[in-house]
Formats: C-alpha cells, sequence, structure tokens
C-alpha cells in the first residue's frame, strides 16, 4: 500500500507540473490565428489572417496578398481557433517590420501608427526614432496645410527635409505654401477666410452671410434625397461620422488659388472624401454633384471613375426628355465612345474625360445599367464584385512592382468590369451593349416626352390658356388671341433659325420642342406664378423668365408696348436656347449667358419681324446705349477681367447685364470681327467642360491687355439703329 501511494503522489506532481508548463506556455508565447472567415453580404466568404482593423475597414492577409474591405460589404466575421504560436518572431518586432515595410510604400499615416505600437512595447532602435519622426512631421505638414496653418505646415515639411534632403512631398507642401504667402503679401489675407454654418451633415464654408443657411438647406435636402436613390431596400446603412465641408470661394481664381493643384480642386475622390469646392456661380448644380460623390465612396467606395461619375450626374434616376435627346444627338454625332474604348479612361485622363462627352456618357451606361439591367440591388452586387476584383489586381500588381498604387488608374483594370458585365448581365460582346444602349435612349426619349406632356397638362391646369398656337419647334399657349400670339410665334422661329445658324458650329445640342406661356395681363401672370410656387421678380416688379423645370418662356402683355412683348419673347426663347445647351456657363464666364441673350434679342427689329445680329433695336424699357453711356460717365464699367470672373449672382445688377451685352456685341463685330472666330471656340471650350476662366479665354480670343481698350474705345462709338424714347 505503500508503495502505491507513492506512485500516486508521483502521477499527481507530473499532473501538476503538465498543467504549470502549459499554462506558463500560454504567458510565454502569444496565440496564433489558424485562420478567420469573413463572410461577405454578396454572397462570397474570404479566408486568411485578419491583421488590421477599425471602425471602418478590415485587411485580412490572404496566402501573400492583403485585401481590405469596407464593413459595409461584411455580413459577419468568424474568428479563426487558437493555438500556442510556433514562432520566434516576436510580435514586438512584428509591429516594427510592418511599419518598416509601409514606410517603404510611403503609406506614412499607416507606418506611424505600427511604429507608434512598437514603441509602445519598448523596442529601442536609431531608425524606428528617425522614421516615427518622419512619419509625424510629414503628416503634420500635410495637416497643416489641408487647414490652412501655414506656419505648423511650415516647420513640419522643414522638418521633413532635415531628415530627407530630397523629398519631393515635403517640397511640394512648400512650395504650396509660398504660393499663400504670395496672396497674403497681394491681398493681406487668404481666400480661406471663411464664415462657417453647421447643419446636420455639413459645414458651409462662405463669405456671404446670408448664403451659408440657403446652401445647407439645399444640401439637406439633397441629401436625404440621395441618400434613398443610392440604397436598395435591406442596404445596410452607411455611418458618416464627419459632417461634408462645403467651401464656397467667391469666384474661379480664389478657388485656384486656395487649392493650388488644379488636380485636386475636387478632392472627395481621393483624399478626405468629406471636402468638396465650388465656385458661388455653380452651387446648384457643382456642389450637388460633389455631395454625391462623397456618398457614392461611403456606400460603393473605390469604383472605376465611370461608375463615380455616372452616379455623380444624376444616373440613380430616370433622365428628363431633353437629356435623352441630347444623348440621342451625342450618339448621331458620334460623340460617344464605344463602350470598350470607354472603359479605358482613368481619372488622370482629364482631357479624355472633357471630350466625346464623357460625363453624360457615363451618366446614360450607368442609367441603363440600373432601369434596364435588374435595378439598384443588383447594381450594388455588381459595384461591389468589380471593387473586390480591381483591390485584388492592384495588389497583386503592388506587390509585383514593389510599391503602392491607385487601384483605379493602372492600365488593365478595365478587366474586372469586362468580367462582371458578362457573369451579370450577359455582355460578353460589348458591341451589344453599344446596340443596347442606343435602344434605351431612344426608347426613353419617346416615354420621357409623352412623361413630360402630362407634367405639362398638370401645370397648365393651374392657368386656363384659351388658345395654343404650333409651329415646327415652338408650343405657344395663351389667353390672348391669334392676332397678338401668331407674330410672336413667327418671331420665335426666326430666332430659333438666327441662333442655329449663327452658334451651334460651336458644338451645343438643340433637342425638343420649347413653349412659349402669353399671359394676356400681367395680373394673370402673378397668379401663375403664386400657384406654381414661383418666385421671379426684379424688387417689386415682376419681369419674364424662362422655366428649365417646365421648358417654358413665361412673358405677358404690359399695356400695348408691342415691341416690349416681343423683346421680352426672343430674350426668353434664347435664354431656354442658351441655358439648356450651355449649363456650365453659371459658373465663372456666365457672363456669356446674359451677353449672347440680350445680344440676339436687341437684334430683333419688331416692325420687320426679323433678327439681323449686331443690330440694336431698342424699346422704352432697355436703353443699352444709354445705360452704358451713363457707366462711362460714373467710371461703373468693370475691369474684364473682374466680368469674366463673375458669377451669376453678382451679374444680376442691370450694369452687368448692360456690360456683358456690350462686350458679346464688341466680340462679335469689333475691330471688323477679329475676335468673332475666338469667342466661338471660347463657347466650344465651355460646351466641352473647359473651365470659362480668364485662362480659357485669353488662349482662345486673345490677351486682355490688347482687349482691353479696343473694348472701351469701341462702345463710345455704339448706336442704336431703333431707339424708343423714354417718357
Amino acid at each position: 500500500m505503500a508503495f502505491n501511494h507513492k506512485i500516486s503522489l508521483f502521477t499527481l506532481f507530473r499532473g501538476i507540473l503538465a498543467v504549470l508548463v502549459l499554462f506558463l506556455s500560454f504567458l510565454l508565447f502569444p496565440l496564433q490565428v489558424l485562420g478567420d472567415t469573413i463572410h461577405l453580404r454578396n454572397g462570397r466568404t474570404l479566408k486568411g489572417e485578419i491583421i488590421s482593423e477599425n471602425s471602418e475597414e478590415v485587411t485580412i492577409k490572404i496566402g501573400t496578398i492583403e485585401v481590405t474591405i469596407t464593413r459595409a460589404e461584411i455580413n459577419r466575421i468568424e474568428r479563426g481557433k487558437t493555438e500556442p504560436k510556433d514562432t520566434s518572431v516576436d510580435k514586438k518586432a512584428d509591429f516594427f517590420e510592418r511599419g518598416k515595410e509601409k514606410f517603404k510604400a510611403g503609406e506614412y499615416r499607416e507606418a506611424a501608427k505600427l511604429l507608434r505600437r512598437a514603441k509602445q512595447k519598448n523596442i529601442q532602435s536609431e531608425e524606428l526614432d528617425r522614421m516615427l519622426t518622419f512619419c509625424d512631421s510629414i503628416n503634420a505638414a500635410e495637416n497643416g496645410l489641408k487647414k490652412l496653418r501655414l506656419k505648423e505646415a511650415k516647420e513640419a515639411a522643414n522638418k521633413v527635409l532635415e531628415l530627407e534632403p530630397e523629398n519631393a512631398a515635403a517640397k511640394e507642401i512648400l512650395e504650396e505654401i509660398a504660393g499663400y504667402d504670395k496672396i497674403i503679401a497681394e491681398k493681406g489675407s487668404l481666400p480661406g477666410d471663411f464664415i462657417v454654418f453647421t447643419s446636420k451633415h455639413f459645414e458651409i464654408h462662405h463669405h456671404q452671410p446670408y448664403i451659408g443657411s440657403i446652401v445647407a438647406e439645399d444640401a439637406e435636402k439633397h441629401f436625404e434625397f440621395l441618400y434613398n436613390a443610392l440604397r436598395y431596400e435591406g442596404c445596410p446603412r452607411p455611418k458618416f461620422k464627419k459632417k461634408f465641408i462645403v467651401r464656397i470661394y467667391r469666384n474661379h481664381k480664389e478657388f485656384v488659388d486656395a487649392v493650388g493643384d488644379i488636380g485636386r480642386l475636387f478632392p472627395a475622390l481621393t483624399t478626405s472624401k468629406t471636402e468638396i469646392a465650388a465656385s458661388q456661380g455653380v452651387i446648384i448644380n457643382t456642389f450637388k454633384h460633389e455631395i454625391t460623390h462623397c456618398m457614392t465612396h461611403e456606400i460603393l467606395p473605390s469604383m472605376p471613375v465611370w461608375i463615380h461619375e455616372g452616379l455623380a450626374t444624376g444616373g440613380y434616376q430616370r433622365a428628363k426628355a431633353e437629356g435623352y435627346g441630347i444623348a440621342k444627338k451625342c450618339l448621331d454625332a458620334g460623340r460617344f465612345l464605344p463602350f470598350d474604348e470607354f472603359l479605358k479612361i482613368r481619372t488622370m485622363d482629364k482631357m479624355r474625360m472633357s471630350a466625346n462627352s464623357f460625363y453624360f456618357e457615363s451618366r446614360m451606361a450607368v442609367e441603363f445599367i440600373i432601369f434596364a439591367k435588374g435595378g439598384m440591388k443588383k447594381f450594388h452586387k455588381f459595384a461591389k464584385r468589380v471593387r473586390e476584383l480591381m483591390v485584388k489586381d492592384a495588389n497583386a500588381y503592388a506587390k509585383q512592382q514593389g510599391k503602392s498604387v491607385n487601384v483605379r488608374n493602372v492600365d488593365f483594370l478595365e478587366k474586372p468590369v469586362r468580367k462582371m458585365l458578362e457573369k451579370m448581365y450577359g455582355y460578353g460582346d460589348l458591341k451589344k451593349f453599344d446596340t443596347d444602349l442606343k435602344k434605351y435612349i431612344l426608347s426613353r426619349l419617346k416615354t420621357a416626352k409623352y412623361q413630360e406632356s402630362q407634367q405639362h397638362r398638370k401645370l397648365t391646369a393651374k392657368w386656363k390658356y384659351t388658345l395654343r398656337l404650333d409651329s415646327e419647334h415652338f408650343a405657344l399657349f395663351t389667353t390672348s388671341d391669334k392676332k397678338t400670339a401668331q407674330p410672336l410665334l413667327d418671331l420665335s422661329e426666326k430666332t430659333y433659325e438666327t441662333f442655329c445658324a449663327e452658334f451651334t458650329d460651336t458644338g451645343m445640342l438643340i433637342t425638343g420642342k420649347m413653349k412659349i406661356y402669353l399671359f394676356d395681363k400681367k395680373s394673370e401672370y402673378a397668379a401663375f406664378l403664386k400657384k406654381s410656387g414661383s418666385k421671379i421678380s426684379q424688387g417689386t416688379e415682376l419681369v419674364p423668365h424662362y422655366s428649365p423645370y417646365s421648358g417654358a418662356a413665361c412673358v405677358f402683355r404690359q399695356g400695348n408696348s408691342k415691341e416690349y412683348l416681343h423683346q421680352t419673347t426672343v430674350h426668353e426663347v434664347v435664354h431656354g436656347l442658351s441655358l439648356s445647351l450651355m449649363k456650365s456657363f453659371y459658373g465663372s464666364g456666365c457672363w456669356t449667358v446674359e451677353g449672347i441673350t440680350h445680344y440676339v434679342a436687341l437684334s430683333a427689329n419688331w416692325k420687320k419681324k426679323t433678327i439681323k445680329l449686331g443690330e440694336i433695336h431698342q424699346t422704352k424699357k432697355s436703353q443699352m446705349t444709354g445705360y452704358l453711356k451713363t457707366m462711362r460717365k460714373e467710371g461703373k464699367v468693370l475691369p474684364l477681367k473682374k466680368l469674366i470672373s463673375m458669377s451669376q449672382p453678382q451679374l444680376a445688377r442691370i450694369t452687368s447685364h448692360v456690360q456683358a451685352w456690350s462686350f458679346f456685341h464688341f466680340l462679335q463685330h469689333g475691330k471688323k470681327g477679329k475676335y468673332k472666330e475666338g469667342l466661338h471656340n471660347y463657347l466650344a471650350a465651355i460646351c466641352s467642360g473647359k473651365p470659362a476662366d480668364v485662362s480659357t479665354f485669353e488662349k482662345l480670343v486673345g490677351k486682355l491687355s490688347e482687349i482691353e481698350p479696343a473694348y472701351q474705345a469701341y462702345i463710345k462709338k455704339l448706336k442704336p439703329n431703333t431707339n424708343l424714347k423714354r417718357r
């Protein structure tokens, strides 16, 4: 019994020792993940080792490839079982090695995080300290520049150059700071000294106190609309942790000066995903476009450029009849690229994106895929699968080249789109895609015209017209008599013919039948505006207008003044023609919209029912040469550089309209037509997407230093062909 008792004690001792060794092994050796599984919402699974994660993204290592995916794409994560890690690599050293890899790849923010973790683990290394100092300095320089803390940015950039004298990023930052210093020396302050208005999802940075609340209200409405339009039933709700920042500059020059690099005008796609910038004159269209980019990045991140631009230009909803009409004209004129070639355009191809109607083709392609090929949910699945393949190819390419790459700028990355178009939509042959897209546009053009005619019926139900007259390009609705209405319809056709003959060589496209609403009395017009919710006035006086929403020129009789009625009709018809074709003119360069409108309207001879461009037929209410004479005497004629840079709100004053008209008249006829061809080239450039700024003007028309004195001499001699005296 004694012997057996000893054996039992020995066995017990061995058992305790084994447990102790096992316990110590867990303390001394980190745990190793045998395998993690990420289940995606599209049904696929990824198996590997999760190497990093945060509240927004998860990075998983599959073999030698690292794949980063957003939380929105993940359904659930299964963590692998664990066992004692049988490796001699210390986790402390692992942070250091991964930090070095990120540092070599130029990913300084990620490198700083890893190196700081290594330092917290008490790793002592001069190399670690040097790299961490470098990362902190370059990050501080970039943050300081972004927030316009120039002193901090300059100190940090100089510290980077002490560590690495030839560092290109630090030199670029110092060059931008030097540009800001020059602006401060000239103006005394930076254009970035904004007033900030905050709403639920936005920060509006602006210069005029009244505009922040207006933009914020419109932005919030657009946000809610987009939030619903870009999602499908059951789509995970994106989390917007930061407010979107909208910066509104006073003019295009300040806009460019504030950003510095033209390639970073809209950094929403490549940096913060939350910042947009817009000239004051293009607030209504441009900032909505950029907000869409920001939201698209959150819901469908890192998409090919044509998908991003297609959504930002409205591909998440069906276009109006005018849009399909323009698309048809683009197809007929050969301005749409074959889709096979279209897919090769990258974010870096700015000129190719401006040419060949890239943005419009993107919009039509995205709309076609969403509305004709399975809906928004299927489109999300298509876009996410394309992104997964793009990231996979990009990581493989980056490993091969030994450097990081922008996933949307590598030449072969149209392959994922081709693969998924074939797999999900059956388009192995992209020529069939071109054919089906054209069929869709023609079909939708017919349907949209019918729908808009129904909308017109609802609108005119608020106003009981008594007569309708039709011509080839116009439909006139009126409560007046045919004797009054018919000459207006004839003059409108003459306006259309003259406008097309003179200006459609600029690449503009005309589509659809324009409506004219002629009110016999001003009180009828006022009642119509009240019912339709429109507010159109100059001070307390009601004025005629063109509505792009109803596609109608709205005019009214004022006493027995036929000349006023005829001229305002021509004016609003030209607005309809020009604004439907030259939407980008609402930015800097919008003087052309009012210039071309007054130019054609004043050329109309209401007695002979003719339009001879260049003639000046003034009415009692449009004494343009008289206004111009007064402006010259009072020194109110603006420098041309300022006129060209003005935005739409700044151009609202009558003096600006007068100068826009006189300058347009000069460019058409001054110096025996010397600048006419340049003006038409300038209009064509704007229509193709180029900025309507002073630089573009001087490149295509001529130097302002030469044009300014010739213009001043020209307007002194301007005399009307017909001039009704004001009583």
